[in-house]
């Protein structure tokens, strides 16, 4: 399940949150005022997760999605018709199988061989635990964890 998956490495810095209705006549007034935040460096996954990897997931952990549908499609299509709770279970059982594996990498020997930079980063900070998968805090779930992208800092 963690085979094929790959994640970059955004480094910190500014962006603009949010819209001005003065560009932007689409411009909902939940998303003002635009405002620039500065956001610390984090991991974020390549690609969506797909039908397949989430299959996947349902298989392993036994977990029932809300809609049944979310199961359907493509495999290798990204998939659809999660709920919030559905999208956290499969980044808790997430992050349970790619700590696992980066603790085979690093208890095998093989952590930093052919890894360089980022990628070495990114699996010692999970086998050490300080870096988790997580969801972003929505304006649905105001008591969700903070997350950045795919793989968040802790």
């Amino acid at each position: 399940t963690v085979d094929g998956m790959a994640f970059g490495f955004i480094p910190a810095g500014p962006f603009w949150m949010g819209s001005d209705p003065k560009k932007d006549r689409y411009a909902q007034e939940y998303e003002q005022p635009q405002h620039e935040l500065t956001l610390p460096a984090f991991y974020l996954a390549r690609y969506p997760v797909t039908v397949a990897q989430f299959q996947a997931f349902v298989q392993n952990s036994g977990y029932q999605p809300v809609n049944p549908d979310s199961l359907k499609g493509k495999a290798n299509h990204p998939v659809v018709w999660l709920t919030w709770r559905d999208a956290l279970a499969y980044c808790q059982w997430l992050n349970e199988k790619l700590v696992q594996y980066a603790k085979n990498i690093r208890d095998k020997g093989i952590g930093n061989q052919g890894m360089r930079g980022c990628d070495a980063e990114f699996w010692s900070g999970l086998a050490e635990g300080r870096l988790k998968v997580m969801l972003p805090r929505s304006l649905h779930s105001p008591r969700s964890p903070l997350m950045l992208g795919g793989v968040a800092t802790r």
